[in-house]
């Protein structure tokens, strides 16, 4: 007995050959079946951006026939007719990983209908770039130029802040011991200085041990070479995390060298602190944004004016307290610090300019530190241990805010006054030297009147 295959067929909208239903593609822009040869032989033109494209790019692929029809229907009353798939991925924003999309919102007013009735390409494409920014900052995220939706977006953000993709092995963490410095947090400095040695060296592409041949680096340390500064400039810094009374050694030998080298800073120079923040999650840095906004102010009032207008060291301006009342998600952070204060597309370089703050968060996502890059350049050790002390009392202030157990009755007391002072009351029932106080102690409070004594603008 026989049997009878039956093969479905249709007629290719290209070429109006029979063909196979199977071995063939659907375009309802077409309105119709294209055979494998005319996909990558025949072209159209696409009606909104009247580019002409092979029949491969009006086949329906990531959105379904009746998503279609609703996007470009109401694009027919301009005349635009047949739309190609390069322009209809613009209007939807997808995830990267789940494929999850959403479709732009396709009404428009006065001013953009006059644009889709002229034939500018560049007035068309503004409205569907506008219609995407309405969309994505509502609903999807960007990482290293790459879309992702909030769930996927958030699951991308814990995992960088728990294992920050730069952060040093534990190993690189020697267990403190503070017999003189109190400090037990690790800290990274880093020290921006002019050697007169260096002044008519091409440095750009030296080496460790070239900068140690004309600096004879100090133990504890390495030199490095930095865009940013002046002729002569290198950026020594600490060559693993210290802590404790090791500080003290670092910085003894940093002013050893100092003094033998009759190394001296100019405008281009900074100092920089790195704190390991590994343990801060998004309670402790929004406590940390909380109390740099109540005090930034007067940090800056206390360094020297050129440094207050460095774009090395921006402020917090774009920072308000509402901001960071609505932030409920260690993912709404992420987003606060580089789309709101910084203006950045987040990613893992080392150069986004969103390091580029008085405050460095990005060093968190980065690193694992949080960074603090205020200070002016000095040859005066006695002020980088002072600052390094001040930040360390912010830092210790920030976690103690997020703590709600385990605590001593002091504890309790003292973390209460700054949830009050920088949290409950944003600052205002306090002036900005009680702040700092309240923070540090009379001691702090004392160093920073002379700092602003010292740099009176």
């Amino acid at each position: 007995m026989t049997t009878l295959i039956t093969v479905d067929m249709t007629c290719c909208e290209g070429c109006g050959a029979d063909i196979e239903l199977e071995e063939s593609y659907y375009s309802s822009r077409l309105d119709g079946y294209i055979c494998n040869e005319c996909i990558h032989d025949r072209t159209q033109e696409c009606g909104f951006c009247e580019q002409s494209r092979y029949l491969e790019s009006f086949v329906d692929n990531r959105v379904s026939s009746e998503t279609l029809e609703e996007m470009t229907a109401p694009f027919e009353e301009f005349n635009i007719f047949c739309i190609c798939n390069r322009c209809i991925d613009n209007m939807i924003i997808s995830c990267v990983d789940c494929n999850d999309y959403e479709t732009i919102d396709l009404t428009f007013n006065e001013r953009q209908r006059e644009f889709l009735s002229s034939s500018r390409m560049s007035l068309r494409r503004e409205i569907i770039r506008d219609k995407r920014r309405e969309i994505s900052s509502d609903k999807f995220s960007y990482y290293s130029d790459r879309c992702y939706c909030e769930r996927c977006y958030s699951n991308i953000v814990d995992s960088i802040t728990s294992r920050p993709p730069m952060r040093l092995p534990s190993s690189s963490f020697k267990k403190p011991i503070n017999t003189i410095n109190k400090v037990r947090r690790h800290v990274g400095i880093e020290a921006e200085l002019i050697y007169p040695e260096l002044i008519d060296c091409d440095t750009e592409n030296f080496d460790r041990d070239d900068f140690e041949h004309y600096v004879d680096t100090p133990d504890m340390w390495e030199a490095v070479y930095d865009g940013s500064l002046s002729s002569g400039g290198a950026e020594l810094r600490t060559s693993s995390p210290i802590v404790g009374d090791d500080i003290d050694k670092a910085l003894y030998r940093l002013n050893s060298n100092i003094q033998d080298k009759d190394a001296f800073v100019d405008d281009s120079c900074g100092i920089h602190i790195h704190y390991n923040a590994i343990d801060f999650k998004v309670n402790e840095m929004k406590n940390l944004l909380y109390i740099m906004k109540a005090v930034e102010h007067i940090i800056y009032d206390s360094l020297p004016s050129e440094r207050s207008n460095n774009r090395f060291c921006k402020t917090l301006n774009k920072l308000t307290y509402q901001d960071l009342e609505g932030v409920d998600s260690l993912a709404g952070l992420h987003r606060l610090w580089y789309r709101k204060i910084c203006d950045s597309i987040p990613d893992t370089s080392h150069y986004n300019d969103a390091r580029y703050h008085g405050l460095n968060l990005h060093s968190r996502f980065y690193l694992g530190t949080v960074e603090f890059r205020y200070h002016e350049g000095t040859t005066k050790v006695k002020d980088i241990s002072d600052w390094i002390n001040l930040c360390n009392w912010i830092m210790n202030a920030s976690r103690l805010m997020s703590i709600d157990n385990n605590l001593t009755s002091s504890q309790r007391r003292h973390r209460n006054k700054l949830r009050d002072a920088f949290i409950y009351y944003k600052g205002i029932k306090t002036s900005p030297i009680e702040r700092i106080e309240l923070i540090g102690g009379p001691t702090t409070a004392d160093y920073i009147e002379r700092r602003i004594s010292r740099n009176k603008h």
